[in-house]
């Protein structure tokens, strides 16, 4: 049997015998899981498929959301190298705080300073990766995207989910603190996701603007100070598409470089 594939440059014929690696063969049928926080839940129906499974969880962690693709993924196949690949839109619950009591809840930045929180994040961004990857199964962390304090605690304020706000004189500094933090641990991720060799999907330009390392913040785009607008939402979902099939293309291209497919190269003519 003889399957051909096309890339950007040339169509690769590859003649499958039984020596060749499952992986290849499904390499376009992998699964893809996207687990993401309240922000995600837009994703959802533009995202989900026979191969993409989008899973919402309002405020959780990245440690409780890799709990559970970890339990997810133990239920799954396990064929093809990776099986998977798994996405995660996250990590505003772990930068900043949410304060609560009766008639009360704000979220604020701290106790932690930027860097700590950076240092903090790399611990659990390091453990999930290992962790995911040791079930066969690729990590992809999308950047953090910020959020406007003041927008979001006087929305639940005129929503009457909190009576009053103990902390909205602090906003400016916690807001400057916030995105301090968030550039730093963009940058982590980045490096994260390099080191594992896959394509980092940059969600956050949508909101974050960078000109010679100066940042704009859009968070008008935000309909309540951390939800996205349905247009921010569509382009997060291009980005995540765009994404995957890179991270697609370039697993199987490291399968070609570790020499464990036989490839023959077609002329133009034979396109």
């Amino acid at each position: 049997m003889t399957t051909v594939r096309h890339t950007r440059k040339y169509i690769i014929r590859v003649r499958v015998s039984p020596q060749t690696p499952i992986s290849f063969l499904n390499y376009q049928n992998s699964m893809y899981r996207i687990y993401c926080t309240s922000r995600g839940k837009g994703l959802k129906p533009l995202m989900d498929g026979a191969q993409t499974t989008t899973v919402v969880r309002s405020g959780a962690s990245l440690n409780f959301l890799a709990e559970l693709a970890l339990s997810d993924i133990a239920s799954l196949p396990n064929e093809g190298d990776p099986a998977g690949y798994c996405y995660f839109v996250a990590g505003l619950p772990d930068i900043t705080t949410r304060l609560r009591d009766f008639q009360y809840e704000e979220v604020v930045f701290g106790p932690y300073s930027p860097l700590e929180t950076c240092e903090r994040l790399e611990s659990d961004l390091t453990t999930i990766s290992i962790q995911i990857k040791s079930a066969n199964w690729l990590p992809i962390f999308c950047p953090v995207v910020p959020m406007s304090l003041q927008d979001w605690n006087f929305t639940r304020g005129n929503q009457h989910k909190t009576t009053y706000l103990l902390h909205h004189n602090y906003y400016p500094d916690m807001q400057y603190q916030l995105e301090h933090a968030t550039v730093l641990v963009n940058k982590l991720i980045t490096s994260i996701n390099s080191f594992n060799s896959v394509h980092t999907p940059n969600i956050q330009t949508q909101i974050i603007k960078s000109d010679n390392h100066s940042y704009k913040y859009r968070y008008n785009r935000l309909v309540d100070g951390i939800h996205p607008n349905p247009t921010v939402v569509l382009k997060w979902a291009k980005l995540l598409q765009k994404s995957i099939e890179i991270n697609s293309s370039r697993r199987l291209s490291q399968l070609f470089l570790n020499n464990k497919l036989t490839i023959k190269e077609d002329s133009d003519s034979e396109r």
